[in-house]
């Protein structure tokens, strides 16, 4: 399924977002289109640091003498903010469609190879007086910078996961802004056991395979996703390093002997020393790192799947819009122009994805849309190459295949399963070329509970689901084959104790009865268990480390319900810290503790949304977080209509032409948190020389336009916005398919060029409806190379408002700040310690906005 990744307070328009059906390997999947990342981003971006501004930056306005005497607050010296750069305008007609005629003065900054000087000068322009309005919160960031860093255990590894007879693993080192990847060997004799680690007897020496930090040297950005075959003795790795999402492919052998540290660079076997800069294309005359275009860059998607030989791997490259599109043969240690297409999706709705079958056995390949699905099977032996087609694509009918022994298990929306069932068929009949035919049923449709994924291993089988916006996982164990028919039996669901979390799908190797699966709240750190599905007993392999004197007591979570513009329900969930609020007998939060920690009142507030692709914005631990958490903020995350977390009507009540009720349901959060709740301050009413605003909102990608959407509905209740790669220019992006992954979206935002679309899609699209009215303080990012959201979406949205919006100063312009990131894309820098600076910056903002303390006890 393709999608717009997002940027929720997550910095999600997630790469590694997938749809149901939609296999993933080794962390690489498809690229879908989505605005998505930027969940992943926010995510990321809570997760290690967020940005701040000090109130200084804004105009200076009348304040109570009550705010005035607050302790601890951090006043600054409330300093005017300067004017800002004025971008030029250029006539531009935009087509008329259906009678409309659209101007659009700063269509001319968007230039597709990123050269325009002129382009290039206003971006710079606006880094310039960004770092200007900031100037004052340099000392704050670098605070806040340290004080989320001192949490980090820099120190640090994953916990080994088993492959084939080793343990891999990645570790960071002190300093350090990359993953290496390393892998020990396992005793031949040690069978599986939720107890294996690295200190069992008899397991090997580490053994480096690939040390990100030297391709990171000198770059603002790399993204390295490995793959490994079968036998082990190969590794393969895609490369990108202008966040532009076009990947590098490189294939090392691991048996092969290194040299000296002086003649060789840490970057796996065969890899000599590098030249002062790295520059990837110097590897690829290295007989043992092989890149696949010989030199002329091939636009490699994220997918990578290896024949059983371990001697050819699969790729998919992309076409001119951006789209995965191709899936090729090479065969390791032969010329790049030897490949061989061996699928092709000339459908420009659908984008292509390889990977391989948990048993080893088959490589998928599947081709789908936003709503429709295609997949094939092919002998990882190679044996027989020809395709295998699971079932012909029909439009409407989405699946996903799952190998298990002689079956064919289909994840199905088919027959109007709107929450999607598990079907099966024998495997022989597809490989005899007949498709699946006729399905029988493993698990039903359930109007309440949405089947979002399946694990296959030999003995078990396990379905991850999600029903009123929480996530289960059940094993099943007592299959029975009757002749052609799969029965699957009673499962038992793993039992989770908190009101709100998350977890990540089971992941193990095939043959064992352990599986692994991530678990997390807003205040629980990530931990990690493995669970014996047989004897099911569980193990806490790792708890993420928190330094510092970090209590997970000190902290509460709760899951509310808000009542929706049309009646419907929409579930909520927030994190505080408990000495910072108010709470009710039923043990809720209600309010903030006055100066003399008694009364109750309004408090500092910040929200977060997404809304679209179905995606599940999951509860998640952030240590940044915890810098506003400390500061007294309630965090909360608004679960609304056009993501997934009630089910897939959730989200087909949030496209199309329903898309106004995530923008709806935004709000109807909003408004209870500064009305029902008594949260925050918000609304029409608020006096800001008396009271201040108080409830900051955030998003990206999507969730970008989301902020767009609603500041223009409502900008009287917020204190300030926090955009990041938003996607707000979408009439005019839709309307042109010669952007990347428009065409592809059309199945999730509807085709403009349909009357009933355009007219709709106008109504809501945040740059169209920029309006002169008072707006909120704004920051917004952007990165240059982003290819799901093009960086002069958000830079004509800043210059708009700047043209036509006011302020709630006395400048009578509104106070808007855009940042962008010259070498990175869609999910900003990646080095992990580049992130928590980009966290610091959100922070500065947030915290002039709600006026939270600088300094404050952990």
């Amino acid at each position: 399924m393709a999608k717009r990744l997002l940027w929720s307070g997550l910095l999600n328009r997630a790469l590694a977002i997938t749809k149901t059906g939609t296999h993933t390997t080794n962390s690489f999947s498809s690229l879908s289109r989505k605005r998505t990342s930027f969940i992943t981003f926010c995510r990321d971006k809570h997760t290690l640091a967020q940005n701040t501004l000090p109130i200084s930056v804004f105009k200076k306005q009348a304040r109570s003498e009550e705010i005035d005497k607050m302790e601890g607050v951090w006043k600054g010296p409330l300093a005017e903010v300067p004017q800002a750069p004025v971008c030029p305008k250029k006539e531009h007609q935009l087509e008329e469609m259906f009678g409309d005629k659209r101007q659009d003065p700063y269509y001319w900054l968007r230039d597709d190879e990123r050269k325009n000087e002129e382009m290039l000068k206003v971006m710079e322009n606006e880094n310039a007086y960004f770092k200007q309005c900031f100037a004052d919160t340099v000392e704050y960031q670098e605070k806040l910078f340290q004080e989320i860093k001192a949490r980090i255990q820099e120190d640090d590894s994953s916990v080994p996961h088993r492959k084939s007879g080793f343990f891999y693993y990645e570790k960071d080192e002190a300093g350090k802004q990359y993953k290496t990847y390393c892998r020990r060997t396992i005793p031949k004799d040690a069978a599986p056991s939720i107890h294996d680690g690295l200190k069992m007897e008899g397991v090997g020496e580490e053994q480096v395979l690939l040390d990100c930090n030297m391709i990171g040297v000198g770059r603002e950005y790399i993204n390295v996703l490995p793959s490994y075959s079968h036998d082990q003795t190969r590794m393969a790795y895609l490369v990108d390093v202008t966040g532009a999402e076009e990947y590098q492919l490189f294939v090392a052998d691991l048996t092969a002997p290194r040299g000296s540290e002086e003649d060789e660079l840490k970057l796996g076997p065969g890899i000599p020393k590098a030249p002062k800069e790295v520059d990837i294309d110097y590897y690829r005359k290295e007989h043992n790192y092989l890149m696949l275009d010989n030199g002329t860059l091939r636009k490699c998607s994220t997918n990578l799947a290896w024949a059983a030989d371990g001697n050819h791997i699969f790729y998919v490259l992309r076409d001119h819009a951006n789209r995965p599109f191709q899936v090729w043969q090479h065969t390791v240690g032969a010329p790049a122009d030897s490949d061989k297409m061996i699928f092709e999706d000339k459908d420009e709705r659908f984008y292509v994805s390889v990977s391989g079958s948990r048993d080893k056995r088959f490589l998928y390949i599947n081709s789908s849309s936003s709503v429709t699905a295609e997949e094939y099977l092919l002998d990882a032996t190679l044996k027989d190459t020809e395709l295998k087609l699971i079932k012909k694509r029909e439009h409407g009918v989405d699946y996903g295949a799952y190998i298990w022994r002689d079956f064919v298990m289909l994840l199905t929306n088919i027959d109007n399963a709107v929450n999607f069932k598990l079907m099966a068929c024998p495997l022989k009949r597809v490989l005899e070329g007949n498709e699946c035919g006729q399905l029988s049923e493993l698990i039903a449709h359930n109007d309440k509970a949405r089947v979002q994924n399946v694990t296959a291993f030999k003995d078990f089988i396990v379905v991850s689901s999600t029903e009123q916006a929480q996530e289960k996982i059940r094993v099943y164990s007592q299959m029975e084959v009757k002749g052609e028919e799969l029965n699957l039996g009673e499962g038992v669901e793993v039992e989770f104790e908190d009101e709100v979390y998350g977890i990540s799908y089971p992941r193990g190797e095939y043959d064992s009865p352990i599986m692994r699966f991530t678990y997390q709240s807003l205040a629980v750190p990530r931990t990690t268990y493995d669970y014996d599905m047989a004897s099911r007993e569980r193990a806490t392999k790792k708890v993420q480390p928190v330094l510092g004197s970090f209590d997970k007591g000190n902290y509460k979570t709760e899951r509310r319900w808000v009542e929706g513009h049309d009646g419907v329900k929409i579930p909520v969930s927030m994190v505080y810290r408990k000495d910072k609020v108010v709470l009710n007998d039923e043990g809720r939060v209600v309010g903030f503790l006055s100066d003399d920690g008694k009364k109750s009142k309004p408090g500092p507030v910040v929200l977060e949304g997404y809304g679209s692709y179905e995606i599940q914005n999951t509860p998640y631990f952030s240590l940044a977080r915890l810098s506003l958490l400390n500061r007294g903020v309630v965090y909360v995350v608004a679960h609304i209509r056009g993501g997934g977390e009630m089910g897939r009507m959730w989200y087909e009540d949030g496209k199309f032409l329903k898309k106004m009720n995530t923008f709806h349901d935004f709000i109807s959060v909003s408004e209870a948190i500064c009305g029902e709740w008594g949260l925050a301050v918000g609304g029409k009413d608020v006096n800001e020389a008396v009271t201040p605003r108080s409830l900051v909102i955030e998003g990206g990608s999507a969730g970008g336009m989301l902020m767009g959407g609603v500041m223009n509905m409502r900008p009287d209740l917020y204190a300030g916005v926090e955009a990041n790669v938003p996607f707000v220019d979408c009439l005019t992006t839709m309307l042109d398919e010669s952007i990347p992954l428009t065409v592809g979206e059309f199945e999730e935002w509807g085709n403009p060029k349909e009357e009933k679309y355009y007219w709709y899609m106008k109504s809501y699209a945040p740059y169209d409806n920029v309006k002169d009215q008072t707006y909120p303080p704004v920051y917004v990012t952007a990165g240059l190379n982003d290819p799901r959201v093009g960086y002069w979406e958000p830079a004509k949205w800043v210059a708009k408002l700047r043209e036509v919006g006011k302020g709630r100063s006395a400048s009578e312009k509104p106070a808007v700040f855009l940042h962008v990131d010259m070498g990175a894309g869609h999910q900003s820098f990646s080095g992990r310690f580049d992130r928590l600076r980009t966290v610091a910056r959100s922070y500065a903002f947030i915290t002039k906005c709600l006026r939270l303390p600088e300094e404050v006890a952990e």
